[in-house]
């Protein structure tokens, strides 16, 4: 799973200045992305969480309360948030 992936995706969801693609997190690009998979498929893994960034998110979800992974989402996700 990649995190934010640099495409036109962050204009049309009007998500431009978004922690998620501003912050401090690389973005990655979406040929980065796809090679990435590619190879991953190739090896025969069903499943690839990229950066280590991404793999401490993905782990943390398992022991953070639901309430505050809603608000550390909408924090991010919010137009604006990377701005500092």
């Amino acid at each position: 799973m990649p995190g934010a992936t640099t495409s036109e995706f962050a204009q049309v969801a009007n998500m431009q200045g978004s922690a998620i693609f501003e912050g401090p997190t690389p973005v990655m690009t979406a040929a980065e992305v796809a090679r990435q998979g590619y190879a991953a498929l190739k090896a025969g893994r069903p499943q690839i969480i990229t950066g280590l960034v991404n793999r401490i998110i993905a782990m943390s979800t398992r022991f953070t309360p639901t309430a505050i992974l809603l608000m550390i989402a909408g924090h991010i996700n919010r137009p604006g948030s990377g701005k500092t």
